[in-house]
């Protein structure tokens, strides 16, 4: 019972449409913001990050007491700013608002999960898992939280950890497509570059030019190097003038990154 609540959950959640049940606010414009920015958040569109932060911003001004307008707002700001690659002046007004958003909804753990992100992305590691392992208290059949949790984990010298809760979220939710990224973070953490090259061949088409550079990382590590020299000329046509330096996730030990 445990994993069909879950895929089902799972397969709402693809849209961000789950908080229909619960959207704790009175103010049905402020609502249809939220979805609305949810569907850009999750598109690829060059203006959709953008789109998504005005409406989580119109959202919070319909309802200031929205917990998780504030919640989205602040995740917007980051991936609209490129994550860890945002100015800490972005970092810090997307803490404000992601505190606010906990402050006004302690029990919500899409909140504690989006607080934690945005430590995470200030490189607070052990501030963002114990948000991120509230957020999952909170809501244990969240597979899209516990993945969060272990993409922390795997970064934070905690990859084999991370392994075990992203098992843990594909049995909750077989068709979590994102799943497939965070597996490839922990297992090149590990040294274990063959698993880590099928789960990248996993993503599919959204696979960004960071994805595909550790595609050529480990084809590197495999002594694969014509095959790891056409991967990175396939990420310079992607993307002109990418650099690892810029676009690598941060790590608690630069040594899981090497």
């Amino acid at each position: 019972t445990q994993t069909i609540v879950a895929t089902v959950t799972g397969r709402l959640e693809d849209a961000e449409i789950r908080m229909a049940t619960n959207k704790r606010t009175d103010s049905l414009p402020a609502y249809d913001c939220l979805l609305r920015g949810i569907q850009h958040l999750r598109g690829y569109g060059p203006d959709d990050n953008h789109l998504a932060r005005e409406l989580f911003e119109q959202a919070v001004a319909l309802d200031p007491r929205y917990a998780l307008a504030h919640a989205y707002l602040a995740l917007a700001l980051l991936v609209e700013n490129h994550y860890g690659g945002a100015s800490d002046s972005i970092k810090q007004r997307a803490l404000d608002i992601a505190t606010a958003a906990v402050r006004l909804d302690p029990r919500d753990s899409r909140c504690h999960t989006f607080l934690g992100q945005v430590y995470r992305f200030r490189d607070e590691y052990d501030l963002a898992i114990s948000h991120l392992e509230r957020g999952v208290a909170l809501n244990p059949n969240d597979a899209i939280g516990i993945v969060h949790l272990a993409g922390v984990l795997g970064v934070s010298g905690r990859a084999e950890e991370g392994i075990e809760l992203l098992h843990r979220a594909i049995r909750l939710d077989p068709y979590l497509n994102f799943f497939w990224g965070t597996l490839a973070l922990c297992l090149y953490a590990l040294r274990r570059y063959e698993e880590a090259l099928v789960a990248s061949q996993n993503i599919g088409p959204t696979k960004s030019p960071w994805q595909m550079a550790r595609e050529a990382a480990c084809l590197a590590q495999l002594g694969r190097l014509d095959e790891a020299r056409a991967k990175a000329a396939e990420v310079l046509r992607r993307k002109p003038g990418f650099s690892v330096r810029a676009e690598m996730p941060h790590y608690r030990y630069p040594a899981d990154a090497e």
